[in-house]
């Protein structure tokens, strides 16, 4: 595959929300996908030990390696319904040096070696039709799933399923039964269809709802259970964005259109559009970075990094990104070397690029 080389400092678009100072640098390093090889949407990218990147792409019959410059290795699977054979695939997993992809359609894993070579296909647990929209490893016996069709009427759904595939160990139920409702976060929960996850440890786990409300919540393992604290994130106060009256906030609520509210001045509403989590990610076994887009008024897109401790609490916030057609803009995953992998568009299309943040706090 020839790769895209680009190396761009950013520095000079980089604004801290608290200090003029930049604090966040971003170097786009590579691109796939822009030239010969072509994506329809990349849906989970994985980077093993040797940096290869393993790709889920929508609609795909297979998996998509690449190496750690960005070219072309070989596919994984193939189409029909055969051992080593999908209809969907929709997410994947490491588990030692295997891989583990699931098959929305088939309702099975299916298990490779590094190599690309069959180990075994495993159906479903207990008749359950899953569909995990997160999975990653929780300890060295389990798996963490966030999967809101597990439960019929349910809009968040979370279980530990044992390593080997075939037990559920620790139901979480549904959003009814964990979270306090009347709370605005639980209250938003009610109509969330996707999370962002990120597991900091076997005992510690921060979630944010994909249409994002300016907060993260930490859920810890206790005995007997978990317990959820509500953290805040930052919320963005400049003058690039709409002013509402409530009746207008009412009408955008009856339309179901997504929108945060940053600030009130005499009923007077200053509102962010498609507030948009774009993953949550550790760094450096330090911070949790947490990316989300704001479209302003001029119909592109802020993109700003909140940055936390391992307790969830907001250490800064920082503007990195204003006035970019950040389209599609999602961060699928991250290397050894600690350079994020993030789908975006290209004059239309669809590509992964692999971006170098440091931080100065």
């Amino acid at each position: 595959m020839k790769l895209n080389n680009i190396y761009i400092l950013i520095a000079c678009l980089l604004t801290s929300v608290h200090a003029q100072n930049c604090r966040v640098n971003i170097d786009v390093i590579s691109t796939i996908g822009e030239h010969d090889f072509y994506f329809t949407y990349p849906l989970k990218v994985l980077v093993d030990s040797d940096n290869s990147i393993f790709v889920v792409d929508k609609n795909a019959t297979e998996l998509f390696k690449f190496n750690s410059k960005g070219e072309f290795v070989k596919k994984i699977g193939n189409q029909g319904k055969g051992p080593s054979e999908f209809l969907e695939v929709t997410n994947i997993v490491f588990q030692g040096n295997n891989i583990i992809a699931f098959d929305r359609t088939q309702q099975r894993f299916t298990i490779f070696n590094d190599n690309g070579i069959l180990v075994k296909t495993i159906n479903t647990p207990q008749k359950l039709m899953m569909n995990p929209l997160f999975i990653d490893k929780l300890t060295n016996e389990s798996f963490f799933i966030y999967d809101p069709t597990s439960v019929e009427k349910s809009n968040l759904v979370f279980y530990e399923i044992s390593s080997d595939l075939k037990n559920i160990q620790y139901f979480f139920g549904n959003a009814e039964s964990i979270f306090d409702l009347s709370t605005p976060f639980g209250r938003s929960l009610k109509s969330v269809e996707n999370l962002d996850v990120c597991i900091l440890s076997s005992t510690k786990i921060i979630i944010s709802q994909r249409f994002y409300n300016g907060k993260i919540l930490l859920m810890e393992k206790i005995t007997g259970g978990w317990k959820y604290t509500e953290r805040n994130g930052f919320k963005p106060n400049i003058p690039a964005y709409q002013e509402y009256s409530l009746k207008e906030l009412n009408t955008l609520k009856e339309n179901k259109i997504n929108f945060m509210v940053l600030s009130e001045n005499k009923s007077q509403f200053l509102v962010a559009m498609n507030c948009i989590s774009s993953g949550i990610f550790t760094f450096k076994n330090k911070y949790v970075l947490h990316f989300f887009c704001l479209t302003n008024k001029k119909k592109t897109s802020d993109l700003y990094l909140n940055i936390f401790d391992y307790n969830g609490q907001l250490i800064s916030s920082e503007l990195v990104m204003q006035n970019k057609p950040l389209y599609d803009f999602r961060v699928l995953g991250k290397d050894n070397n600690e350079y994020f992998i993030v789908r975006d568009l290209i004059d239309g299309i669809p590509v992964l690029q692999k971006l170098r943040i440091s931080i100065n706090l």
